[in-house]
């Protein structure tokens, strides 16, 4: 049995031992390196008596070895009934919460046993379950995480390798009884499924681990490009409709994932994004952690809900922000201010007469009129520039009363018009961001 190790030399490394063979294999081929060991055992309080029995076996292999051990205990049946969640997934919860506090100063990686049956396990199980190329990845060798590092160092190793290891130096291990219980999707498919595949298929766990980072590398390079379509700004994301199908989807996981961290979205969730393409300018469908997905002209922008705004503050010299952007009106001298006409994002509006003016957000029965045309309802002239409905909530605007004088990063009504007897030039400058 060989494994790489390079990764854990000078480290403190400590391995997440359960009692069973994998995990006394690994503890063992690791002390034999001469490593920085100690271990972690973590009653789940699921086999009663024989999970206690467990946690005297590695107290005492660890005593045995001089290898320290850190001991968690949780009842996990009881935890997995108040969240609401399987006890499989409620104990690998609590084990990398466990793992977390350890990598926050008692330990620089937490290594874990699984092997590479392990890895044909869940490619099956998530492909069984629906998945795209990224399921097809099987398990990561390693992650990190703050100021630590998770790492499984024998993916590569099929478990009959470990066995042989395990018999040629005579080291004994727990069973654990579960492991035979087909409720378990994972048994059933380790049980069931795959009891006789070795016999037809030798090398097959090697196959399939080298068919997931193959399928990695892909994988890897589609997320790449994917990432580079994107447009992100404070609080709204945006990439081109007309992206393929391959891009799109993981542009679509990329953009929820930027605005909301991780978030349980499903195909459905995709699909329903998909399917804005046909749909017409404006449809949005409302995402997990309250992320909006709206078709937006010739894009897809993604976005944190925001409702109609009632920021309101009186017309001033200064800054101010709104939904993340900065904006700033100041004074420009009179004489000069057209050498800086072409400053991006600037407008330049006559200040002489501002009493009773407010910088707000739009308001029903708003007004616009601009240069040598008529005046217009201000939602009327935002679908003209085809400044998407969900932006036109956040955009301040210069009002009296309901007549808008300015739009930030827009345009200025005719009666904001900078002539000859302007004796105050305002400049309304929408910062980039």
């Amino acid at each position: 049995m060989q494994i790489d190790i390079e990764e854990l030399i000078g480290k403190r490394v400590t391995v997440a031992c359960s009692g069973g063979g994998d995990s006394v294999a690994l503890l063992h081929y690791l002390k034999e390196q001469n490593l920085l060991l100690s271990a972690v055992h973590i009653h789940h309080n699921i086999r009663q008596e024989e999970a206690d029995l467990d946690v005297n076996f590695v107290e005492t292999l660890c005593k045995a070895w001089n290898i320290p051990l850190f001991l968690k205990k949780f009842n996990i049946p009881m935890l997995a009934k108040e969240n609401k969640m399987t006890i499989e997934e409620m104990g690998r919860k609590m084990r990398y919460q466990v793992f977390f506090e350890l990598l926050q100063g008692q330990t620089d990686i937490v290594v874990t046993a699984h092997h590479s049956d392990d890895n044909v396990e869940s490619v099956l199980f998530n492909l069984f379950r629906g998945t795209a190329l990224k399921g097809m990845c099987g398990i990561k060798k390693g992650f990190l995480v703050e100021q630590g590092k998770i790492f499984r160092p024998m993916l590569g190793v099929p478990k009959r390798e470990i066995l042989r290891y395990l018999l040629e130096h005579k080291l004994q291990w727990r069973e654990d009884s579960t492991n035979k219980e087909n409720k378990y999707t994972r048994n059933f498919i380790r049980n069931e499924m795959l009891k006789n595949t070795e016999k037809y298929f030798p090398q097959y766990a090697k196959r399939v681990y080298s068919f997931c980072q193959l399928a990695k590398q892909d994988d890897d390079y589609l997320q790449q490009l994917a990432q580079r379509e994107l447009h992100v700004q404070e609080r709204e994301i945006s990439f081109s409709i007309e992206l393929p199908a391959p891009l799109f989807f993981r542009a679509c996981i990329q953009a929820m994932e930027i605005l909301g961290g991780k978030i349980e979205y499903t195909n459905i969730h995709l699909q329903d994004i998909y399917r804005l393409k046909s749909l017409q300018n404006g449809k949005k469908i409302i995402l997990p952690k309250d992320i909006i997905a709206v078709r937006a002209y010739d894009k897809i922008v993604f976005y944190t809900g925001n409702k109609r705004s009632n920021f309101c503050i009186p017309m001033q010299l200064g800054s101010f922000t709104l939904e993340g952007r900065r904006y700033t009106i100041q004074q420009k001298d009179r004489t000069t201010f057209h050498l800086t006409k072409g400053k991006k994002n600037a407008l330049y509006i006559s200040g002489d007469n501002l009493q009773d003016v407010y910088i707000r957000t739009r308001r029903e029965g708003d007004k616009f009129t601009k240069f040598s045309s008529g005046t217009k309802k201000l939602k009327e002239y935002f679908i003209d520039k085809k400044i998407p409905s969900y932006r036109r909530n956040t955009i301040p605007l210069l009002a009296k009363g309901s007549t808008v004088l300015a739009i930030f990063g827009v345009e200025i009504a005719n009666t904001m018009q900078i002539t000859g007897q302007t004796k105050i030039v305002l400049e309304l400058l929408e910062e980039e961001t």
